[in-house]
């Protein structure tokens, strides 16, 4: 399998030879991403859809916005699985659907970041 490519400090991608790309990134204007490069690189990469896996109470406190409402309104596609913090997802089905529409969005030819 080929390496990650980091892309600055914002965006990893990750190889999976998809014809999308998927990116590991951190949150958008949260505190790892303090001079608000992520969401930037979201749009200069083409991202189109996102994985969220916090609880709204962390993206509203940590980005100071609702990270969902925003990504909607910029067209992106969302999806939401949150987890609580140090723990594995409450529902196995659920995460198995996130996991097989984040690999379909990016078979498709969409770019993802998680």
């Amino acid at each position: 399998m080929p390496e990650s490519n980091t892309l600055g400090n914002t965006l990893t991608e990750l190889p999976f030879d998809l014809t999308g790309r998927i990116f590991r990134s951190p949150m958008p204007f949260g505190p790892y991403d303090w001079q608000n490069e992520v969401w930037p690189a979201y749009q200069e990469n083409d991202v189109s859809a996102v994985v969220v896996l916090i609880e709204p109470q962390e993206y509203l406190v940590h980005a100071r916005r609702d990270l969902l409402a925003f990504y909607h309104s910029a067209g992106l596609d969302v999806i939401h699985l949150p987890i609580p913090d140090f723990r594995i997802p409450p529902d196995v089905n659920a995460l198995e659907d996130a996991i097989a529409a984040a690999i379909e969005h990016a078979q498709a030819g969409g770019n993802l970041a998680a």
